[in-house]
């Protein structure tokens, strides 16, 4: 009986992981940058409390925060997006609110996706592309470039990018057998 209490008690946490993000990622997406970043930090309390996550997990989440906020200024800087409240060469603080936020699911709401080798892959080069879309077009943020150019190339990177953590998640996965 216990085990199953535990085992409903995870299940509940990982749903409000999943739950709080969507909820995050559509109050940061409205482009309001105070708002935002007070929505993501409220996330990430809650996440620090809820989930007590490891030192590698909080790497991990580092790493994806500095990677976002680093790939998404140099499209913006390279013009192929103009983003609602942007700076002159950073992201928009509602857009890096979203990186903060996403980074709590990968190890939690998200982990179903590092379930099969080639999930990453297709998950970051089919749904990635559609969450940039919507935010772009719900922050009242513009693409410059042709958006099937930037959405595929969103994809690909993203591809890229779950496929590595895959990759780290079995690294680590064999290194505690």
């Amino acid at each position: 009986m216990e085990l199953a209490n535990k085992r409903s008690a995870f299940n509940a946490l990982l749903i409000f992981n999943a739950l709080a993000f969507q909820l995050v990622w559509f109050v940061c997406v409205q482009g309001i940058n105070n708002v935002a970043l007070i929505a993501a930090m409220v996330l990430m309390v809650c996440h620090l409390v809820l989930f007590r996550p490891s030192k590698t997990e909080l790497l991990t989440m580092a790493q994806l925060i500095g990677l976002g906020i680093l790939f998404d200024s140099l499209l913006m800087s390279s013009g192929w997006v103009q983003y609602h409240a942007s700076h002159d060469f950073l992201i928009p603080t509602w857009l890096i609110a979203l990186w903060i936020a996403f980074s709590t699911t990968v190890h939690h709401s998200m982990q179903w996706i590092f379930s099969k080798p080639w999930l990453p892959a297709l998950t970051g080069l089919c749904l990635v592309p559609f969450s940039y879309w919507a935010g772009i077009r719900f922050s009242g943020s513009e693409f410059v470039v042709h958006p099937i150019i930037f959405l595929l190339t969103e994809g690909i990177v993203w591809a890229l990018i779950l496929s590595v953590l895959w990759w780290r998640f079995q690294q680590q996965a064999d290194s505690h057998e």
